[in-house]
Parts: C-alpha cells; structure tokens; sequence
C-alpha cells in the first residue's frame, strides 16, 4: 500500500471501491516546527470522470486499485488520442487527452519505459518513467560564466511544455526532467551515454572514459589517425 508521499501522476488509487486516477500532487511544507507536510492530490473517478480532491499527510496510506500492470512504449498519436504498444505482444491501447491530463508534455515518440495499467482488459492510465530526456527547442542565448549561479531561465521542449533551465543552457542540448515534479534535474548525455556502453558495457563511464568517448565519437584523433612509429629508429642496425 502506497504512502501519500509515494503518490505520482498516473498511480490508480481505489477510494470507495472505484478506481481513482492521479492527475495532480501538490506537497505542501507546514509552516510551523513538528508539523507534517501535507499532500494535497486531485483524482479523477474513472467510471463517472469526476474530479475529487482530497489532502493526506505524508505517512497516510491509501489503497493501490487491483490493475495488471503491462510495459508499453508510446507508438503515435491519432488526433486528441495517444496509442500506446504492449512492448511484449504488441497489443494497442489507447487513451485521449483529458485522460492522459499533466502527462502529455513528457510523451514524445517511441518513449519507453512507460507503465499501462490494465482492468478488466481496458487501460485506465499510465505511469511514466521518473524522468525523461527532451531536447531545448527554444530559449534565450546561455550566458558565459553562469554555470555557477542558481539563476534560471524559460525553455520550450518539443511537446510545448515549458520549464525553468539554468541560464548557461542553448538551444538543441538534451535535458532531463523529473515527470513528478515537472523540474529540470540535469544535462542529458544521449550520445556519450550508448557509445559508452558500447564500449565499456555501462552508461556509465569514469570521467576519463567520458572524454574519451566524446573524444572519439566527435571525430577527434584514434589510432588509425595517428603516426606509425618508425621499425628502425634507434635500432643499431650496424655498420656496412
């Protein structure tokens, strides 16, 4: 049984034997010393689509529905309606817009690691993974010699939704988001990422091997590139 405080957009909570959908959390830090943070969750009745707000402190516990849990991968979007792939049989389910409610600026094409959950043989929602990578498509020039202020900035993603970057962030970099909180948590390195796992069998690399394969994958010098030594320097190859 899940806490308030383990509570995400898309998590299906039973409240009087109906399946509820999460569509928003908001924590709320109390004001006074000794206090509990209070959680304040707006759901969505999946049988009548009425909306129901109720507030929980964090240790509450609350009754996860009994739904089958399935890994898709988000395939296309048909008008309001977005199409989901079981990443096993490859069976469709769909769900429109208003469903997928606080979800839709993280879905981008062939996202994986999404969770479909499944009653009675009908999707109810999904459970995004806890963060995503999404490029900048647009915000203002990065400023030099920011890297080490707090100050931000606002950045458009190509879902359109918008989020507060660090001011030394360009167009075109990679992101990550936090899907619960909706936050920038970091810079994205897509590309260093795969060739190191290529390379060094994790994501993972020490700082040496992450210049390394930066290095490399951006055409910089290898050891094809580099000069032959020569077989007969400071060889004594004698005298005639």
């Amino acid at each position: 049984m899940p806490k308030a405080s383990d509570l995400k957009r898309g998590m299906i909570i039973e409240i009087n034997n109906t399946p509820h959908a999460v569509k928003l959390v908001d924590s709320r830090s109390p004001s006074s010393r000794g206090a509990s943070t209070l959680y304040k969750i707006r759901y969505t009745n999946l049988k009548t689509g009425q909306k129901l707000d109720e507030s929980y402190k964090g240790d509450d516990f609350l009754k996860e529905a009994d739904c089958i849990r399935v890994k898709v991968q988000y395939s296309y979007s048909d008008g309001d309606s977005y199409v989901f792939m079981d990443s096993e049989d490859y069976s469709q389910y769909m769900l429109n817009e208003d469903e997928l409610e606080g979800q839709t600026g993280y879905i981008t094409e062939g996202l994986e690691g999404i969770t479909a959950l499944i009653m009675d043989g009908n999707i109810l929602g999904i459970e995004l993974p806890a963060s995503v990578e999404l490029e900048i498509m647009e915000t203002a020039p990065g400023i030099k010699g920011s890297s080490a202020t707090a100050r931000t900035k606002a950045a458009v993603l190509p879902t359109g939704m918008e989020v507060q970057v660090p001011e030394y962030l360009e167009t075109g970099e990679v992101i990550k988001i936090n899907t619960t909180t909706g936050k920038y948590m970091s810079r994205a390195y897509r590309g260093v990422a795969i060739f190191a796992k290529a390379c060094f069998g994790h994501p993972s690399p020490s700082k040496q091997q992450k210049l390394n394969a930066t290095t490399y994958a951006s055409g910089g010098p290898d050891s094809s590139s580099s000069p032959r030594p020569d077989p007969t320097r400071g060889r004594n190859i004698g005298s005639k």
